[in-house]
């Protein structure tokens, strides 16, 4: 399967700052909460995590509760960051993001990276954990939150690879 992925940023912002973010780097953020901590198909557990990632597919801007986020993310990072970034997962959702296929997969599911022959936009030779590969994204992401008022929303703006800019 040829990448077609194009280093598709997105943003997600509040009333104060933004941060931009890589699309595919967030969907597999995703598809290891979900490989390791929802059983491998999405739970009611990380719905904010699963909505902020899936943003490219949606075409319009989504509003985030910022504290379930942020709950979210602590409660799956405290987990997540330790693991040997030989146990990446990556599920069909970011497969299909790095194909630039014009649909979101109705299927969920996921398999750990190192058995699917697929190159990803994210260089993991320098990476030991999920850590460093995660790691800056994970807590800008949180500062984000956090520096959300009382129960502020944060605005997701994703743009799908073959979406125009």
């Amino acid at each position: 399967m040829e990448v077609a992925h194009d280093g598709v940023i997105s943003v997600i912002f509040n009333q104060q700052r933004s941060l931009h973010y890589d699309c595919i780097a967030t969907s597999l953020f995703r598809d290891n909460v979900q490989h390791y901590l929802e059983g491998g198909v999405p739970t009611d557990r990380f719905l904010c995590i699963q909505a902020f990632a899936d943003a490219p597919w949606e075409g319009r801007v989504l509003a985030l509760n910022a504290r379930k986020l942020l709950n979210e993310l602590e409660m799956s990072w405290s987990h997540l960051r330790c693991f040997s970034v030989d146990d990446l997962a990556i599920g069909l959702r970011t497969r299909a993001m790095l194909a630039a296929a014009p649909l979101r997969p109705g299927l969920r599911g996921t398999v750990l990276y190192r058995s699917v022959n697929l190159p990803i936009p994210i260089d993991l030779t320098a990476s030991r954990t999920l850590e460093d590969v995660f790691g800056r994204f994970i807590t800008d992401l949180r500062d984000l939150a956090r520096d959300t008022p009382g129960r502020g929303r944060l605005m997701v703006r994703g743009r799908h690879a073959t979406a125009p800019g």
